[in-house]
Order: C-alpha cells, then sequence, then structure tokens
C-alpha cells in the first residue's frame, strides 16, 4: 500500500499538508461544538425542533466528526498507514461537501443584502458555524491535494484522453443546464409552492459550475475529484432527504424530477472517481 513519510515527501509541502489539516480539524471542532450544544439544549429543555430536528443534528454532529478525523489523517503521519480506499472516499465525501461552497460563501453577502430575514440563532452561534465550515472548507481544499500528491507520488505525472465515462460528462451537463435554468427564474419541473431566495439561486448557480467543471477537468485530476465529490456528496444526501421527507421536509422541485435529478447526480459523481481511480491509479 503506498505510504508517504517525512522523509519522501518535499518537507515545504508536508508542512503546508499538516498546518491545512490540522486547521481543517480544528474548524470543524467548532461546528461540532455548536452541534453538540443545540442537541444538548433541546433535551435538556424540552424545546427544539422536535425528534426529526435532533436525528438530523446527531448525524451532523457524526459527519462532524468524521471531519474532525479526516482533518488530523490527513495532518498526521499516522494517516498514511490507513487503509487507501477508506481515506479516499472520505476525503473524496468531505471536499465534494465542502470545497466548492468556498466561492458560494464569498460572495452571499453581497447578494443577500444583509439577510432577507432575519436569523434565528445568535450571532456567535452563527459565527462559529460559518467559521466551522469555511475554514474545514478551505483546509481540506489545500490538505486533500498535496496528501493525494504525497501518498500516489507518480499520479501527477499520469495522463488520459479522458478520465470519466462519456456518459458522465453528459449527464454533468444536462445537470449543469437544469441547475441554470433555475437559477435563471425558471419554474419547468418545480412545485411552485418553494419561492426560491437570491441565496438559493446562487447555489444553483455553484452547483451548475461544479458540475461543468466536473465535466470538463479531464486532465485536472484535482478538480475532477473535488467536482465529482461535490456532485455525489450533495445530490445523495439532497435525494435522502427527498425520499425520507425528515420533518415534513419537501424539495423545491416536483418529487419525481427531484429523485431522477439527484440520482443521475449521484451516480455521475460515483462513475467519475472510478475513472480517476482507473486513470491515475490512485489505490495502487
Amino acid at each position: 500500500m503506498p505510504t508517504y513519510s517525512t522523509a519522501t515527501a518535499r518537507p515545504a509541502l508536508a508542512v503546508v499538508r499538516k498546518a491545512a489539516g490540522l486547521a481543517a480539524a480544528g474548524a470543524v471542532g467548532l461546528y461540532l461544538a455548536v452541534k453538540v450544544v443545540w442537541v444538548v439544549a433541546a433535551l435538556v429543555s424540552g424545546r427544539g425542533g422536535g425528534a426529526d430536528w435532533i436525528a438530523l443534528n446527531v448525524v451532523t454532529i457524526g459527519m462532524a466528526g468524521i471531519g474532525v478525523a479526516l482533518g488530523l489523517a490527513l495532518a498526521m503521519p499516522w494517516g498514511a498507514r490507513l487503509s487507501a480506499r477508506l481515506v479516499v472516499f472520505v476525503a473524496w465525501v468531505g471536499a465534494g461537501f465542502l470545497v466548492p461552497m468556498i466561492p458560494f460563501m464569498a460572495v452571499r453577502g453581497f447578494i443577500d443584502g444583509g439577510g432577507e430575514t432575519e436569523s434565528v440563532m445568535p450571532a456567535w452561534h452563527e459565527a462559529l458555524l460559518v467559521l466551522g465550515f469555511g475554514g474545514m472548507a478551505l483546509g481540506l481544499a489545500v490538505a486533500v491535494p498535496l496528501y493525494l500528491l504525497e501518498r500516489w507520488p507518480g499520479s501527477a505525472a499520469r495522463t488520459a484522453k479522458r478520465i470519466t465515462p462519456l456518459w458522465t460528462v453528459g449527464g454533468a451537463i444536462a445537470l449543469a443546464a437544469l441547475w441554470t435554468y433555475w437559477a435563471a427564474g425558471g419554474e419547468f419541473g418545480m412545485t411552485g409552492n418553494v419561492a426560491l431566495t437570491a441565496p438559493d439561486r446562487l447555489l444553483l448557480a455553484n452547483s451548475a459550475l461544479w458540475a461543468l467543471i466536473g465535466a470538463a477537468a479531464t486532465r485536472l485530476p484535482a478538480l475532477c475529484f473535488i467536482a465529482s465529490g461535490s456532485l455525489f456528496a450533495w445530490c445523495s444526501w439532497k435525494l435522502l432527504a427527498t425520499v425520507t421527507a425528515p420533518g415534513g421536509f419537501a424539495p423545491a422541485e416536483l418529487v419525481p424530477v427531484a429523485v431522477v435529478e439527484y440520482g443521475l447526480g449521484a451516480a455521475v459523481g460515483a462513475a467519475m472517481l472510478a475513472g480517476l481511480v482507473r486513470a491515475y491509479r490512485l489505490l495502487l
């Protein structure tokens, strides 16, 4: 199993990777702390969003805990001794969830106009959530590519005519077109019961951007890794929410449209990763 070490890794890159991984772990620790406070307060006071709300936050607490472990694994030498498949999958999903949110978070404040609705949480809670989410995203954006480069040093020199199957390119472009249409104000396929806010439309546009990046990044493995992870992670999460409807959740799209949309996105993302692994032999 390929591993890196301080003896074989370029010292400067190893230092950057370690710092970024530790920063990511620390940042998501802030997010984790806020979520734990929410759940404990709800259980003790008996007030909160109900059982579904608590269950959802318990799930996100577990995800945040995995995020802390991922940041540490990317930073510390013992991370190179973990199963390659485990690290690649967790890093892929984590980076897919968070890194594509960086451009969204960078411009949201400008289009939000200071907030369309008053926040229902204390300002310090919101600040910690934003800091934790954004810090984890930035940390992973730096640490994950360096980890992959150090663990599989020959992969950067490999090229492929096309990393991913052709159908995944078409699927990603189709999803990008759909999300762009909705971001621009299109209503076909929508229920009409949910009014999309400016941040909602920005998020759709951001999703379209990363779908296009995944379709186009045939010789840029780091971008393909993140874009495919974004498709898989977010579409799988939204598909699960659509099917289970926690707390009466209903998607803005018609349910059949949402199921096909998110199912396609998850499948495209998974197939892109499979092609990336084959082309660059990341697990060999």
